[in-house]
């Protein structure tokens, strides 16, 4: 679970980074629905940086923006990646469905380690195939934003006699999984630019 330490530093992070152009930049926290408080940035007049630094369940996520859009507010949102509520891997679990020959199979050691295990709200912020996560600094990984590029995950049934198939399918397209293709990092300034967080 992201800890409230932990939410502050992306806030900071985020506002400290930002270029504004001469816009005003103000950070806000307050509970947009009942018993959540969310973080986020107002920039300018009509620009917002959504920080998806917890769980929004049932499409709450959803319902804030929607709100956002109703009072002329451009949302961009950036997520949060601990590992373990967002960006997390779904290498361990899914190797016995490469390593057995089974609906993973044609993909590599590689691809595998690059599969993610997305929550609604990483399905929901997918942008163009794009997404992005501030990246708290850890003893490999250094503070920044990174932006990833994920492609679907194609289930191949064909190791399965076609009776036993699912819905009677060769290949399925995986509701949860994703696989990461393209990686950037920026470490330092950024601007929002068309729903993004660019390096300035």
């Amino acid at each position: 679970m992201i800890n409230k330490n932990q939410k502050r530093e992306m806030l900071d992070y985020v506002v400290s980074n930002i270029e504004d152009g001469g816009l005003d930049v103000r950070p806000r926290t307050k509970e947009l629905v009942s018993g959540i408080d969310s973080n986020y940035i107002l920039v300018g007049d009509k620009e917002l940086i959504f920080l998806v630094d917890q769980v929004y369940p049932n499409n709450v996520l959803s319902r804030i923006n929607q709100n956002a859009i109703v009072q002329g507010k451009n949302s961009t949102f950036l997520l949060f990646k601990d590992g373990e509520t967002f960006f997390r891997s779904a290498a361990r679990e899914k190797r016995y469905k490469k390593d057995g020959n089974l609906s993973l199979k044609h993909y590599t050691n590689k691809d595998l380690h690059r599969m993610i295990m997305f929550r609604p709200e990483e399905s929901y912020c997918l942008s163009n195939d794009f997404l992005q996560y501030y990246q708290p600094e850890s003893a490999r990984l250094e503070q920044g934003i990174v932006s990833f590029k994920f492609r679907p995950v194609i289930f191949d049934y064909s190791h399965l006699p076609y009776d036993e198939r699912p819905r009677g399918k060769n290949m399925e397209e995986s509701k949860k999984l994703k696989v990461w293709s393209e990686k950037e990092f920026n470490g330092g300034a950024f601007k929002l630019e068309d729903n993004f967080l660019v390096p300035q």
